[in-house]
C-alpha cells in the first residue's frame, strides 16, 4: 500500500480486520464510481453536439458503466438472460 493509504489502517491489530476495512472502502469507491456515471448519463444533453457526437458520449459512459455490471451465471440458460440484459 502507498504510505497515504496505509495511515488509516494502522490502528487495526489483524490482517483481517485490514483486509474487511480495505474491502469496505475499495467497494463504496466502484459504488461512488457507478453513481457519477450515471449521474453524467442523466446530465448529458444534446445541446451543441451533433447527433453523432451525443451518441458517441452517452454511449461511451454506458460501456463505463457496462464494466461494473455484475452478472453470476449459475447455468446454460443464463446466456438467454445475459443477453436480455445485453439487450436492454
Amino acid at each position: 500500500m502507498k504510505p497515504y493509504i496505509t495511515c488509516g489502517y494502522l490502528l487495526l491489530n489483524s490482517v483481517s480486520k485490514i483486509w474487511s476495512a480495505a474491502n469496505l472502502t475499495f467497494f463504496n469507491l466502484v459504488m461512488m464510481q457507478v453513481f457519477e456515471l450515471c449521474k453524467k448519463v442523466h446530465e448529458t444533453k444534446h445541446g451543441e453536439m451533433t447527433v453523432a457526437q451525443y451518441f458517441a458520449e452517452l454511449n461511451s459512459l454506458w460501456q463505463e458503466l457496462d464494466f461494473y455490471q455484475d452478472f453470476q451465471v449459475d447455468c446454460l440458460n443464463d446466456t438467454t438472460k445475459f443477453q436480455k440484459l445485453v439487450d436492454k
